[in-house]
């Protein structure tokens, strides 16, 4: 899962206390965040995931540097001592200073300071996943269809087919056959259907090489061409930021969703 970093408005909350504060809803968050930065209106505290607007509040000197922060405003925290010291390199590569911490905290470091009590979480960061494919299991039904009918390319295709000719609908919106993750579908939803098609960093002799490059890579840019071309899978989608997707996954309509499943909304999955 993409991570998301928490920053720090650089505001002066000793004399700014009393000031009102405001939420701001997400949709088309970036837009107002911009709108923000103009008129220096920021809220205190921003959750985000887009480099181009994190970039731009820090080139702006709109936001805390942590350490300068903590050290003013809580100087005892634990971020100043126990925070891993990998985690904060790689911020500040990315950022030119630790400006933020990460929602995903995994690292060499991490794992000495805080160690595993048992092999099973350990075991969940080195081989889980979040790119993967969802199926709605009410759709299935609605369509006849079981777990065994999903198994191959060819069966994932009739399925789209069957679900696209039945024109279900729900609550009165008809039904997505199959939804990517929306802008971000060329990093999640091609990088699972790469795994799924075998696309491999490497070639026979063991040299890197770019998985567009691989062979195996036509197959998958095959697969989509195919659902484009049915409509299964629909282009405008594919210019959907993070909270439309989680509109449409919440909304029950869409039959097959392939992509970052973490971003998805969707939890209890089986």
């Amino acid at each position: 899962m993409e991570p998301v970093q928490r920053f720090r408005h650089r505001r002066d909350y000793r004399t700014d206390r009393h000031r009102p504060r405001r939420l701001h809803p997400p949709q088309a968050a970036e837009r107002k965040l911009s709108l923000l930065l103009l008129k220096d209106e920021l809220p205190d505290l921003l959750v985000l995931s887009e480099s181009n607007v994190i970039r731009q509040l820090i080139d702006a000197g709109a936001v805390w540097e942590l350490d300068e922060l903590l050290e003013t405003y809580c100087p005892d925290s634990h971020l100043l001592t126990k925070f891993p010291e990998d985690m904060k390199q790689e911020q500040i590569r990315q950022y030119g200073g630790f400006y933020a911490y990460p929602s995903n905290i995994n690292s060499d470091d991490a794992r000495k300071l805080w160690p595993e009590r048992t092999d099973y979480y350990g075991n969940l960061v080195r081989y889980r996943q979040n790119h993967g494919i969802l199926w709605n299991r009410a759709l299935l039904k609605q369509a006849g269809l079981s777990e065994d009918d999903l198994k191959t390319e060819s069966q994932a295709l009739a399925a789209f087919k069957k679900i696209k000719s039945m024109r279900l609908t729900v609550n009165g919106e008809e039904v997505v056959p199959l939804l990517f993750e929306g802008n971000k579908y060329q990093e999640s939803s091609l990088d699972y259907l790469y795994n799924s098609f075998g696309v491999e960093y490497i070639d026979e002799n063991g040299n890197y090489k770019s998985r567009w490059l691989q062979p195996e890579c036509r197959d998958v840019l095959r697969f989509v061409n195919t659902a484009v071309k049915n409509r299964y899978l629909s282009t405008e989608h594919l210019s959907f930021d993070s909270t439309q997707i989680l509109s449409l996954m919440a909304s029950g309509r869409v039959f097959c969703y392939m992509g970052n499943i973490a971003n998805t909304g969707v939890t209890g999955i089986t």
